[in-house]
């Protein structure tokens, strides 16, 4: 190869270098911009199921009768006349006398 031929082909490297990592937006920039933003449309779609979910179990807790007493029983202990409550409690583990001081 002829010495002009070598230097079109260090040029051509280094334009595809600089392409790939210079400047202030480079290739490497962009394909971390579209990660970003997969994670955050998908971050985005489970989100709004949650939205959806939320809304539904919403209205459930508005107009389902069994949803109501059911919420009422396990998050607020809640119990029907003549019915019994137990707690049962779990011994208290001693405390870790393995350490060293």
């Amino acid at each position: 190869m002829t010495r002009g031929r070598w230097l079109a082909v260090l040029v051509l490297i280094g334009a595809a270098v600089l392409a790939w990592r210079g400047g202030i937006y480079s290739m490497s920039d962009y394909f971390a911009l579209q990660r970003a933003e997969r994670e955050a449309r998908s971050e985005v779609r489970r989100l709004s199921r949650e939205v959806d979910s939320l809304k539904q179990f919403r209205h459930l807790l508005e107009t389902d009768p069994a949803t109501q007493e059911r919420v009422a029983r396990e998050q607020k202990g809640m119990i029907r006349p003549g019915e019994l409550s137990f707690i049962i409690e779990t011994e208290p583990t001693p405390p870790d006398t393995t350490r060293k001081r």
